[in-house]
């Protein structure tokens, strides 16, 4: 069959002439244009660790090329890494996955099968998906950061990915992998060898009390050099979040929900920022504060769960307290509670599973009553720092969230609920206005919302 184009159609009756698929320009630019990673600059989807090394990887913006589908990353894109299993060690696998069925190309993590001597998750080359992979992460039984050591690099590597220098020539790279892959094994081996026999010549020359101390003094060595790192990653993080809460910047960085939680329930408070802020169906959530309410909150008199409280960093939906303009009966009386169950339903199934419910004392206008809740509004002096037009005090404790301190994150461009009935009037709510400041209005105004969820 003879095939040729591209030539411009003629409408003939209703019909035109001349009609191409997606898969017929495909085909034309696969023929001289390879497979890979285009080469512009040595960077171009590069996977790399993060700067303050967490459970995900960065892939650098670049172009990529796949049986003549075309595919293009503008920024440095954040895919988060499963965490680790608690015994053996793991390899995963970075890739650019064509998929016909989709119509798309897109990056994405391969997980690996745990095992004592992991391997990397194959390549996938079938009739529905194509992939190129542009890196594999080590990934050890109960790691809590992926670093740069951890990433090896294999879109030099033909067999699996490959470079596209231009048109028609492709660079061919894989005996060159090959051949490093070959000595740097090698080197390590020999070297190891070398190592060993050296050591054993030494503890024969000093005997077993000196090369004992040997072994101290490197011990020893190598405990300082993990301090030095947890200090410096400690002081990273108290720079970050002391420029949050002095307002130098609006919030912290983007970190894995589960690494998060992982720090929180262990306690390990220092390896994550006030204003550091996990992603959840499109919602930026912000750590609001560490440990914020008593035992009491949680139903327990003896203790309380490590715990912290996150808001949005925007807004949700709009919402109204009620269509009568009145607050008599207070925050639970109103419709609220029912909304705040709605947007509770929105959050994804691994943030609910940390979702912990918390009781406060909700100032129900005539009223005070103790009441559960899974997401709540926040209350105007957690947000504010005051209690402004509220019929007095709310909730179990009676502060500014630390967040809430730093101005860029409280101010917003349009004003927003807070739960607190207004002591001036019997139809109106608090909220924070566009300014920070506290404010009210009619309980049948629809206005944006930032509602606290607590994770334990």
């Amino acid at each position: 069959m003879e095939r040729c184009g591209f030539f411009d159609a003629n409408l003939v009756g209703e019909e035109y002439d001349r009609v191409y698929l997606a898969a017929q320009f495909a085909a034309y630019f696969a023929s001289f244009i390879g497979n890979g990673v285009y080469a512009e600059h040595s960077n171009q989807l590069q996977v790399v660790a993060m700067p303050t090394p967490q459970m995900q990887v960065g892939v650098e913006k670049g172009q990529g090329w796949i049986n003549g589908y075309w595919y293009e990353n503008t920024d440095t894109m954040y895919l988060p890494i499963e965490v680790a299993d608690g015994v053996l060690n793991r390899i995963d696998s970075i890739v650019l996955r064509l998929g016909f069925a989709e119509r798309n190309m897109w990056l994405m993590v391969k997980k690996g099968t745990p095992a004592v001597s992991p391997t990397a998750p194959e390549v996938t080359r079938t009739a529905d998906y194509y992939d190129l992979q542009l890196a594999t992460v080590s990934i050890p039984a109960s790691s809590i950061r992926i670093t740069q050591a951890q990433i090896q690099d294999t879109r030099m590597n033909q067999d699996v990915c490959g470079w596209v220098t231009g048109v028609v020539k492709q660079l061919d790279t894989t005996t060159l992998f090959n051949q490093f892959e070959t000595y740097f094994q090698e080197f390590k081996e020999n070297n190891q060898a070398d190592f060993d026999t050296w050591f054993e010549n030494i503890k024969g020359q000093l005997g077993e009390d000196a090369a004992g101390n040997l072994q101290n003094q490197i011990d020893e060595h190598e405990a300082r050099l993990n301090n030095l790192e947890m200090t410096y990653q400690a002081d990273a993080v108290m720079r970050r979040e002391m420029d949050c809460l002095n307002g130098i910047r609006e919030k912290g960085n983007l970190i894995d929900i589960d690494t998060l939680m992982g720090y929180v329930r262990a306690g390990e408070h220092q390896k994550y920022a006030i204003g550091d802020y996990f992603e959840d169906n499109g919602v930026q959530w912000a750590v609001a504060a560490r440990n914020w309410y008593p035992a009491q909150a949680f139903g327990d008199s003896v203790s309380r769960p490590e715990h912290i409280v996150c808001m949005p960093v925007n807004f949700l939906a709009s919402y109204q307290f009620n269509t009568l303009n009145t607050n008599t009966g207070g925050y639970a009386g109103s419709l609220m509670p029912a909304n705040m169950e709605t947007e509770f339903g929105k959050l994804g199934s691994k943030v609910k599973a940390y979702c912990k419910q918390t009781r406060i004392y909700e100032n129900n206008k005539s009223a005070w009553a103790a009441a559960m809740r899974s997401m709540r509004l926040p209350t105007i002096v957690e947000v504010t720092g005051n209690q402004g037009w509220a019929n007095g005090y709310s909730g179990s404790v009676c502060s500014q969230l630390p967040l809430c301190r730093n101005s860029l994150f409280r101010i917003r461009s349009t004003w927003y609920w807070c739960l607190d009935p207004s002591s001036s009037s019997t139809a109106n709510f608090c909220y924070v206005s566009h300014d920070g400041a506290s404010a009210a209005a009619g309980a049948s105004t629809s206005v944006r919302v930032r509602p606290l969820i607590v994770l334990a």
